[in-house]
């Protein structure tokens, strides 16, 4: 039965096909629109990446970068979220299951501060792709999880198709662990919605569900009247999958009830549907089965007619997913025939991988058994020990109560000097990170100051200097005669002089910029990267969530020092033509991304090196009580991700 659970997963999966044609260009003309309203160019540059993710993976990922920074600057809640829920379709076409996971993470903060009358329903269809995932990753019990958490959500939303679709993925992952009594006992729940629902779509669904749940258990007289029951609701306009999914589990039920002719005719239908819609999976499975057929009817000639032609196109197209049967089938040919030295050969061969297959199957068994073990033992172990603590406690009364109130007086305060030694000793603990904590701060805090005195002295002291100097040239300017030549050495002395003035009045911007003061952390970020990027050959995307309320102005500084670090060190460096700048906040938890596409470098030199640059932004995330992960390789990107902890707002 093994190699029908492997068939079955693969082809029963619930997939999601989204319609491509090609309106690119009028998106595209959409968005150049005048007066276009906001939700609508949020949408569109939505549906121009969608439209890309077939096309140009890296333009449609600019389109998602650009569609997240609009909608979530708008504070376009629920739409940023559906932009989030698309992107993870790209991250998840690329195999990149972590990224799409992190997509569902971030859709789920937004539709949480969401105000759309259908916010729930998209959390319930980001808890059943987020189930998706993790089934990919092997997780089964997390994904049943997030599929429960939709089911509830259908429910209370009395959405009955989607909570059926959803409970037939549930009795699927089941499958896939091989606990075929928890995928009948879900498909029977499916079932009983598909009677509500009392369509001729969810019937077909529901029935076929418990027949498919039933042959994984070899109950296969018990499978046929649930076929039947299917078949009575069968119809053409189904999808392609459902059908020819109908006709394969029929047709293995028929072919181990010894009703052959029929089983014949379901392979047949299930080779015409997938010859139809250009399945070569279907086609091959259809295939083998009807070969199979062939060989029970002792037709020898037709059977290995059809293995044959089968064998080539496996080995062109899907390899071992059907190999195996393959093998398995051309064994029983050979042996139904009398030829046992072939027989052998190809039974040797299939040994070989099922054994294979089955060690690795037993690795994974052992592996999650292992885990339930040791969070029993360690239940077991707490049982233990409260029990041990109980009887201790029960002793410790009795004893107590026979001492007398002299012994009574000794043991409290013995017990309190402990205490009150262990208070202390906590106490001194506290004053010692407090003291540390104090000394940075005071640090940070001198060298803000002497940041902002230095601005002050250079803008108000050194500029007025320059600024005065500039006007007495000018007023000279006009009461001198000069030759042509000293007038345009005079002029270019002039626009020097101006140029000193810019540069002094930038450096003492960035030492303590004003905006950072006034507007707070986000409208100081939003200037920091516009201007550093103003009329240069690379373009920063900055995207600022949460930061609406101020923090301190400590962390305010540090946040921005530690941003500042990162993207000089990007500008100076990395030779990139896009950087990213995200800062994120959700109460008080700060997130600090900075991507760039440029040439990178080796981490391991840089870490032994510690140069000063890092030193410096290694103490202030140490300040910030966070943690600090850099992932860079020559030649692609690097890319700096900080999570910290921040004071209460001021």
């Amino acid at each position: 039965m093994r190699w029908i659970s492997l068939f079955l997963v693969a082809f029963c999966t619930s997939a999601a096909l989204r319609a491509q044609q090609n309106p690119i260009d009028s998106l595209k003309n959409e968005l150049a629109k005048q007066g276009l309203p906001d939700t609508s160019r949020a949408l569109t540059l939505m549906r121009l990446a969608i439209q890309y993710e077939t096309v140009d993976t890296s333009l449609s990922a600019r389109y998602y970068r650009d569609a997240l920074h609009f909608s979530a600057g708008k504070k376009f809640d629920y739409i940023t979220a559906l932009v989030f829920q698309n992107q993870s379709y790209l991250y998840r076409a690329g195999g990149d299951y972590e990224r799409a996971g992190l997509c569902f993470d971030s859709a789920l903060l937004f539709l949480a501060h969401a105000d759309h009358p259908n916010r729930e329903l998209l959390t319930a269809k980001i808890y059943g792709a987020n189930s998706s995932i993790e089934r990919y990753k092997g997780k089964y019990k997390t994904a049943i999880e997030y599929s429960m958490n939709a089911v509830r959500l259908y429910n209370k939303l009395n959405k009955p198709d989607l909570e059926l679709n959803q409970l037939i993925d549930i009795s699927s992952i089941y499958k896939e662990m091989y606990e075929f009594v928890k995928e009948e006992e879900y498909a029977r729940k499916a079932l009983a919605i598909a009677r509500k629902l009392n369509t001729a779509t969810a019937y077909f669904r529901g029935y076929y569900g418990v027949a498919l749940a039933l042959i994984m258990q070899n109950r296969y007289k018990e499978a046929e009247a649930y076929i039947d029951s299917s078949g009575k609701y069968y119809s053409p306009a189904d999808n392609e999958s459902s059908l020819t999914g109908y006709h394969l589990v029929a047709g293995l039920a028929y072919m181990n009830l010894d009703k052959l002719e029929q089983a014949n005719e379901h392979f047949r239908k299930t080779a015409e549907l997938a010859e139809k819609n250009k399945n070569i999976f279907g086609r091959i499975q259809a295939n083998l089965q009807l070969a199979r057929v062939l060989t029970l009817q002792k037709k020898y000639d037709q059977a290995e007619q059809i293995l044959l032609a089968t064998e080539k196109e496996i080995a062109q197209t899907t390899g071992k997913v059907h190999l195996e049967i393959l093998l398995d089938y051309q064994s029983r040919l050979y042996e139904a025939r009398g030829d046992y030295k072939k027989a052998l050969t190809y039974y040797k061969e299939y040994k070989e991988i099922t054994d294979s297959a089955s060690s690795e199957q037993n690795k994974q068994y052992a592996s999650r058994l292992e885990v339930e073990y040791e969070t029993a033992k360690k239940e077991a172990q707490i049982n233990l020990q409260q029990a041990a603590i109980k009887q201790k406690n029960t002793l410790n009364y009795i004893l107590i109560g026979s001492a007398g109130a002299l012994l009574i007086i000794s043991l409290l305060s013995y017990r309190n000097y402990r205490n009150k030694q262990k208070l202390q000793q906590q106490r001194i603990s506290e004053l010692e990170k407090e003291k540390q904590l104090l000394a940075t701060q005071a640090l940070l805090k001198g060298q803000e100051d002497e940041r902002s005195r230095l601005a002050r002295d250079l803008h108000d002291g050194l500029g007025g200097l320059l600024s005065g100097v500039k006007l007495q040239l000018g007023a000279m300017k006009g009461n001198l005669v000069m030759t042509e030549d000293n007038a345009r050495v005079f002029n270019i002395a002039l626009n020097k002089l101006d140029e000193s003035i810019s540069e002094m009045r930038r450096v003492a911007h960035n030492m303590m910029p004003e905006a950072l003061l006034n507007l707070g952390l986000s409208q100081a970020l939003q200037d920091y990267c516009d201007g550093l990027s103003e009329s240069q050959q690379f373009v920063i995307n900055c995207q600022l969530y949460g930061l609406d309320r101020r923090m301190n102005p400590s962390s305010e500084v540090v946040v921005y020092r530690i941003v500042q670090e990162l993207l000089n060190n990007a500008v100076k460096h990395a030779g990139a033509t896009t950087i990213l700048a995200q800062v994120m906040r959700q109460d008080s938890r700060l997130t600090i991304t900075v991507e760039d596409n440029g040439k990178g470098f080796d981490k391991e030199q840089v870490d032994a090196m510690k140069t000063a640059g890092l030193r410096n932004i290694q103490s202030r995330v140490h300040y910030l009580r966070g943690q600090m992960d850099i992932q860079s390789a020559p030649g692609r990107g690097t890319s700096v991700h900080i999570e910290c902890t921040i004071e209460k707002d001021v």
